[in-house]
Parts: C-alpha cells; sequence; structure tokens
C-alpha cells in the first residue's frame, strides 16, 4: 500500500493544470476544494494533500488518504505433503489469493480452524500447520478469503490419511497336514490402509510356483503338497514410510508311518535261561508305539519291560509263551501301521540239551509196575525213547553226569536197571523218567522204577 504523498494532482493559479494520468478523470471545486477522481486504478492508492492560499488571506492545508481496494478472487490451497500417515506426518496447507487487503480463515468441514497444540495458523493466517495429523485431520479443508468489497473460498481439499499398520496375522486354514497328502492356506490380516502384502519363508520371499499361489492381493498363500520343510512363514505388512510384520508361523507336517520294522537282539533263546529284546524302527513323525502279543497289548510286568516311548519290548526270562507272535503298532494323527509277525524260537532244557518242545495234544498218565506187565510199560516208553538219541553223549542228571541210555532193545525187566532215562517236561516244567528200584529225589518228584510217567507229547531234537 503506498504511504508516499501522491505528485500533484490539479494545479490551480490562474488557470488548472491537470497532472498527468488524471486527464478527463478529475473534477476540481474551487469553491469548496473538493477534489473527485473517476476510473480509479491501484495507483490511485496513497495520501492526498490540498493547499489553499486565499487572496490576501492566510495558507489553508489539508489531507487525506485513499486506499484503493481490489476484489477476491482465485482462492487457492495448496499442500506441502500428500503421503501422509497417522501419528507419523504432519503438512502445511497455503492459502493464496488475488485482491487486496485481505483476511483469511480455514475451515475444517463447517467448523473453524484455531490454533491449538497440534495446529498452527502464521503468516497472517495464510497458511495452517498440521503436526502429528490423525484420521479426524482428513477434512475436507477450505480457506476462506475476504476484505471490505468482497469474498471467495476455495475449493474443498480432502487430506489422505493412511493408517499405520498395526495388528498383523496369519491364521491357517488346515493343522493335520501330511507330507506329500494335504494342502493348506495361509491368510494375512493388519490394521492399516494402503497396504502391501508380503510372504516370507524364513528370510526368503515367498513366490508363485507350482505348487504355491499367492491371490487376493497377496493377503492368502496356499501351498499345494506340503513337504517337512514348510516354514516358518510371517507376513510382511507395509504401507509409506511404515511397516509391520507378524508373528512367525511353522506348519506341524505330519509324517505318515511307513516302513515299520521289529528287529530281535537274540534268537537263541532258553527258556527260563535267556531274556530278549525286541527293538521297533519306523519312518513318520509324532508316532505312538504298541506291541501285541497275538491279538492282545503287551503291558509292562516283573518280567516285561517297555522303554523308550515303547520302541523297545525286554523279555527277561523268556518262557514258552513268549514266543508271540508279536507285532509292534505304530500311530500318529494320520496315520497308522503295522509291522510283520515276529516269532520266537525258544528251546526247553533236556538233560542240558536244548531242546524244542512240541505239544502232541492230550495229557500224559501214570503207570504202576504192578498194575502192568514190563513188556507194555516198555511199549508205553517207546515213543519217548525212540524220539530222543540214546545214544548220544553227556546226559546229564542235574550236574551229575550219566551213562546214555542203552537202546530200546536192551532194555530187560529186571529191576535193577542199569541205565535210566532222565526227561524234561517242557510244559510243566515237571521231571518224568524211569528210574532204579532205589528211590531217588529229583526236585520236588520222587520216582521209581515202578512209577513211569509216560507224556502224549514227545520232545523233538533242535
Amino acid at each position: 500500500m503506498k504511504t508516499a504523498v501522491k505528485d500533484f494532482v490539479i494545479l490551480g493559479i490562474i488557470s488548472d493544470i491537470i497532472g498527468p494520468g488524471y486527464e478527463d478523470r478529475i473534477s476540481f471545486d474551487r469553491t469548496t476544494g473538493s477534489l473527485e477522481l473517476r476510473s480509479l486504478t491501484l495507483s490511485d492508492d496513497g495520501e492526498y494533500r490540498v493547499i489553499i492560499t486565499p487572496d490576501g488571506g492566510q495558507q489553508l492545508t489539508g489531507s487525506t488518504r485513499l486506499e484503493i481496494l481490489v476484489p477476491v478472487s482465485n482462492v487457492k490451497v495448496t499442500v506441502s505433503n500428500v503421503d501422509l500417515v497417522e501419528f507419523n506426518s504432519s503438512v502445511r496447507l497455503s492459502c493464496s489469493s488475488s485482491g487486496s487487503s485481505l483476511s483469511f480463515l480455514w475451515l475444517n468441514g463447517s467448523s473453524e480452524v484455531t490454533d491449538s497444540d497440534r495446529v498452527q495458523l502464521t503468516d497472517g493466517n495464510t497458511n495452517l500447520t498440521i503436526v502429528t495429523v490423525t484420521r479426524y485431520d482428513q477434512g475436507p479443508f477450505r480457506c476462506h478469503v475476504f476484505n471490505a468489497v468482497s469474498d471467495g473460498t476455495s475449493e474443498p481439499v480432502k487430506l489422505s490419511i493412511s493408517l499405520p499398520v498395526s495388528n498383523v496375522k496369519v491364521t491357517v486354514s488346515n493343522v493335520d497336514l501330511v507330507e506329500f497328502n494335504s494342502s493348506v492356506r495361509l491368510s494375512c490380516s493388519s490394521s492399516g490402509s494402503s497396504l502391501s502384502f508380503l510372504w516370507l519363508n524364513g528370510s526368503s520371499e515367498v513366490t508363485d510356483s507350482d505348487r504355491v499361489q499367492l491371490t487376493d492381493g497377496n493377503t492368502n498363500l496356499t501351498i499345494f503338497t506340503v513337504t517337512r520343510y514348510q516354514g516358518p512363514f510371517r507376513c510382511q505388512c507395509s504401507m509409506l514410510s511404515n511397516n509391520g510384520t507378524s508373528q512367525p508361523v511353522k506348519l506341524s507336517i505330519s509324517l505318515a508311518a511307513s516302513n515299520v520294522k521289529v528287529t530281535v537282539s537274540n534268537v537263541d533263546l532258553v527258556e527260563f535261561n535267556s531274556s530278549v529284546r525286541l527293538s521297533f524302527s519306523s519312518s513318520g513323525s509324532s508316532l505312538s508305539f504298541l506291541w501285541l502279543n497275538g491279538s492282545s497289548e503287551v503291558t509292562a510286568s516283573d518280567r516285561v519291560q517297555l522303554t523308550d516311548g515303547n520302541t523297545n519290548l525286554t523279555i527277561v526270562n523268556v518262557t514258552r509263551y513268549d514266543q508271540g507272535p508279536f507285532r509292534c503298532k505304530v500311530s500318529n494323527a494320520v496315520s497308522d501301521g503295522t509291522s510283520e509277525p515276529v516269532k520266537l524260537s525258544i528251546s526247553c532244557q533236556v538233560n542240558g540239551w536244548g531242546k524244542k518242545c512240541e505239544r502232541r495234544g492230550g495229557s500224559g498218565k501214570w503207570f504202576s509196575s504192578e498194575s502192568r506187565s514190563r513188556k507194555s510199560i516198555k511199549k508205553l516208553l517207546r515213543p519217548v525213547v525212540a524220539a530222543l538219541d540214546l545214544q548220544g553223549p553227556d546226559w546229564r542228571l542235574g550236574r551229575r553226569p550219566v551213562a546214555a541210555p542203552k537202546p530200546l532193545s536192551d532194555w530187560s525187566g529186571r529191576t535193577d536197571w542199569r541205565r535210566w532215562l532222565i526227561l524234561s517236561d517242557c510244559m510243566t516244567g515237571g521231571r518224568v523218567g524211569a528210574w532204579q528200584r532205589q528211590q531217588k529225589p529229583f526236585g520236588s518228584l520222587v520216582l521209581t522204577a515202578e512209577t513211569i510217567w509216560v507224556p502224549s507229547w514227545r520232545p523233538v531234537l533242535t
């Protein structure tokens, strides 16, 4: 605005002299000393003074100021930053307008914007600065400009404020996964706006392949025919200068039970004298083990031990009832399998010789010489004696060597037998046999020549 005194407009002494630029735009009244300006321009703005010298009188002076106002027009708002993130960004809105002697007012919606801890109005309210924007600072903002003669308002400006990434989570469609047999979909969700999604397997980016599909803007990751080497997976969300990552998700992938086998620690087993360990092996994961003897479950007892998560079955002092067949059944959440049956070969002790006893049915009978003739007793003994190698060496009675029995044809009807036969009852653990006339204790059983046990089974050499 001009403050200097204007150059002369009109000078009147004898006649009026009009200053440059005022021709045809002024009227001067000598009687009142008034001056009229027409077709005003901005150059007419300023201070005007008048000097009047009456004839023979004292000089008079006066002054006034003329202000030229330009109507408001072309009101605009510019924004310093368009990539705004809630709580992380600040922005400055600047208002410009044609016109003079302007005043500025900011509106958020229909409400006037005033100074606060986050809002600053500077440079005569031409600039509006918002520090640490929130989602409620989106506007629309308008700048209202006015002067004494006119006013104008800018077009509304709406700020795009992105919400920061937060609460990134991954959900899994299926938790019971089997290697090579299952598929799974991982879905990523997050708070925020204008998000981009990236999947990581360990530290490597996951991309599309024949078994991997990324869909719905990468929010869903689908894996077909999973393998044990999947994960841990993480979902990374990002927007502008802000990002977030989910907690790692490791898929639990079960391996189906396969290749079920049982191995035996000892194959030379003797009843009451040997122990054996059956060990199980299998491919698979998260396996449970169950041992079967025939169709019955094997449980721990004083002679049976189940160790190493039931993978090992140990039988102490085996008996003939421990022959099996044994099988190991393995299972997990998705599959099961059973080993081939394993049958133990358990020998009995017959006078120090290992014999495999074979039950031929029925039970034995006691016969007395008083009720049977010697000939009939020999006939009853025939199947027993014939089953043994009577000429074999080193027959023993307990720990005392005993001479080998004679062949059946050499047996006589004499009461003072010089040879005898000791048999081991594999089914009862008792002892039977032909003995001298003189009574001899053997274990808890007393045998005489007159009392002979003839079993309906016979020992079979192994």
